[in-house]
């Protein structure tokens, strides 16, 4: 078939040529999304804000532990929740309130005893709510302000934390008398609530500060608590 006159004829290429075209091309694509690689990264993580806790040492300082288990942190009033938490709510408007915290472990034995020791559970050997105990030499918050010349006490609300599982070192006092539960007909765990572990520690508090001792370089206490349910299951 003859060709048309008006058709171009085929352009000859150099080999050699092509690999720097294609070299160009890539380089080009990679320079174009340097900057949208960088602005997914500014989004991303953002700069700090200004503002920072003072963290300057305070000697003779009371130190006071409150955990509250099974509570979302969404659900607190400070944190945008609907739940009615004034004595929380003013606590973070007057102290740290801190929004990227996450726990080292979702049952309540290892992430306590990572709260006390400052190690991941895979450190401190924790992974579960029982079959396993702190090791007795474990360095924990309690163990050092003791060390420190603290006066040490606990009071807990549930059986996770019960002394039995180690986490009573450190402590002069740790108050885990939360009775026992009507087991078989119920599944669950012996506990008490907030309005009988709040005054105990109230009480040892003021103890503290009634008698005053001279020597002493501050108190140090831990209270364990838990939501209060908004309906039990009754027996029949």
């Amino acid at each position: 078939m003859r060709k048309r006159r008006d058709e171009p004829p085929p352009r000859k290429t150099n080999a050699r040529q092509r690999p720097d075209r294609v070299f160009s091309g890539r380089a080009v694509a990679v320079a174009l999304s340097v900057p949208i690689v960088l602005a997914i990264a500014y989004v991303v993580f953002p700069r700090p804000r200004g503002t920072q806790a003072d963290l300057h040492p305070i000697t003779r300082q009371n130190v006071l532990l409150i955990t509250i288990d099974t509570l979302r942190a969404d659900a607190i009033g400070s944190y945008g929740g609907g739940a009615a938490t004034p004595a929380l709510d003013r606590l973070a408007a007057e102290g740290v309130r801190f929004d990227f915290a996450h726990a080292h472990a979702v049952v309540t034995l290892p992430s306590h005893t990572s709260i006390l020791t400052g190690q991941y559970p895979f450190q401190h050997g924790i992974r579960d709510n029982s079959g396993y105990r702190v090791a007795p030499n474990a360095r924990t918050a309690a163990t050092l302000l003791k060390a420190a010349g603290y006066a040490t006490a606990a009071f807990v609300g549930a059986f996770p934390v019960h002394s039995r599982f180690g986490l009573n070192q450190g402590f002069d006092v740790y108050d885990d008398r939360f009775g026992e539960t009507r087991a078989p007909t119920e599944f669950v765990m012996p506990e008490r609530p907030a309005s009988a572990v709040v005054p105990l520690a109230q009480t040892w508090i003021a103890a503290r500060a009634r008698a005053g001792g001279a020597g002493e370089a501050g108190r140090a206490g831990q209270e364990r608590l838990r939501p209060q349910r908004q309906c039990r299951k009754s027996s029949r």
